[in-house]
């Protein structure tokens, strides 16, 4: 499905009157930053989007910024507050989409949204771990006075001591792992923080939907960025439109995707094995080819 159809954005010259009509001849050096303006410097006129379409291009090429003027554009929801520059809606205002039927959700996924959930993953089984200790303590205690003779009778005057009638029926019966396992919260598995990444995104991706990912790969191993990409083109087969920027060549080679290379002045669509990175891989890898057939040491076996 491809709901987002193109995107156009303002060119060279509408920049320069811009800052020309708002500004005149001042130095814009007082002001700490006119991002987006001066960021793609014309190099970009129009988009037109594939069911799988990715931005490459090296630090600073302007591919997140285009990701954040399209998320804006159609209001996407994002799952960490973005703080937009002082310039930023005038740039915006200068865009144009053209965005064709109702997908159920307009997503915007960033690295920080992946690290931050990797945090948040690590933060509930802590806590599930300081519950887990508590509970093992209360049940051996419980234990301990029912073998005595010595537990209290309960009056049962509020929902919590009904609780607490519940919890030492439940201690007398069950083993005291049985009842740290039937009680405690599910405990999300510990993992690297590739797996967690990997995690994330298998549980965040809506189907028919329109979903921007800003460098997904990272955090992920190769094995791991295969298996993301063949999630996302399983997801593009239930509905979903992806736009996703990326330095990885296990992605640029997902099948169908049209690549925007945002090194090139103006930016230009290109197949991934005309990329300069994936050529960098390339002729890295054949001056180690030797390797490859050798014992590590260069010799042939």
């Amino acid at each position: 499905m491809t709901w987002l159809k193109e995107f156009s954005l303002p060119g060279r010259e509408w920049e320069e009157r811009f800052i020309w009509d708002h500004f005149g001849a001042a130095d814009l050096t007082c002001y700490q930053s006119v991002y987006p303006f001066h960021t793609l410097n014309g190099k970009i006129v129009r988009l037109d989007f594939a069911p799988i379409t990715i931005f490459y291009g090296g630090n600073g090429s302007g591919k997140t910024t285009v990701l954040n003027l399209i998320a804006e554009k159609f209001h996407a929801k994002r799952l960490s507050p973005f703080n937009q520059s002082p310039f930023f809606g005038d740039y915006l205002a200068g865009c144009g989409g053209v965005l064709e039927g109702n997908p159920y959700e307009t997503l915007f996924v960033a690295s920080d949204d992946v690290f931050l959930s990797m945090l948040n993953s690590r933060f509930e089984n802590r806590k599930n771990d300081e519950s887990r200790t508590r509970m093992i303590q209360k049940a051996l205690t419980a234990k301990g006075e029912f073998a005595r003779g010595r537990r209290k009778s309960f009056r049962m005057k509020n929902l919590e001591e009904y609780q607490d009638l519940c919890d030492a029926i439940d201690i007398r019966k069950l083993t005291v792992s049985e009842y740290v396992r039937r009680n405690i919260r599910p405990e999300i598995r510990e993992a690297s923080n590739g797996q967690l990444a990997f995690l994330f995104f298998t549980t965040s991706i809506p189907e028919n939907s329109l979903v921007l990912l800003d460098e997904p790969e990272n955090s992920l191993s190769p094995g791991k960025v295969l298996e993301l990409a063949d999630y996302l083109q399983a997801s593009v087969r239930l509905g979903t439109q992806l736009i996703l920027s990326t330095h990885s060549p296990l992605l640029l080679v997902m099948e169908g995707a049209a690549i925007y290379d945002f090194d090139s002045d103006p930016v230009c669509r290109r197949a991934w094995y005309e990329l300069e990175s994936v050529r960098i891989y390339q002729r890295f890898f054949q001056e180690k080819s030797n390797l490859f057939d050798s014992g590590g040491d260069g010799s042939r076996k």
